[in-house]
């Protein structure tokens, strides 16, 4: 399988031909974070769907990060940006109904 990476985010499956889309994904839920200061380094990653018309199914976690706010802050970003339906629909011309998102929160790289 390949997949594709805009920064935070993996995609699984064949290569998805939307990188502005990723990157909007990036975006929203990066607009919804608020990391914690400090020095220390966390990292947490989620998974996710988009369904066709932009909402958002399926957020389960795939690796926590050991700190409960940080966990939290970090599921709620995904959570309100999909609530608010930011990611958008699907585009037009990508061929299924869903796209499993793997999006990992990492302030170092923010």
């Amino acid at each position: 399988e390949e997949g594709d990476d805009a920064g935070n985010v993996q995609i699984e499956g064949k290569a998805f031909p939307f990188p502005d889309y990723l990157n909007n994904i990036v975006n929203q839920i990066q607009r919804h974070w608020r990391p914690p200061t400090g020095k220390q380094h966390l990292r947490a990653e989620l998974s996710f769907v988009i369904r066709r018309d932009g909402s958002v199914e399926e957020i389960n976690w795939i690796e926590r990060s050991g700190n409960l706010a940080f966990d939290l802050e970090a599921r709620g970003a995904i959570e309100t940006a999909g609530r608010k339906k930011m990611f958008g629909p699907l585009p037009d011309a990508y061929p299924r109904d869903q796209l499993r998102v793997s999006f990992y929160f990492d302030p170092t790289t923010q």
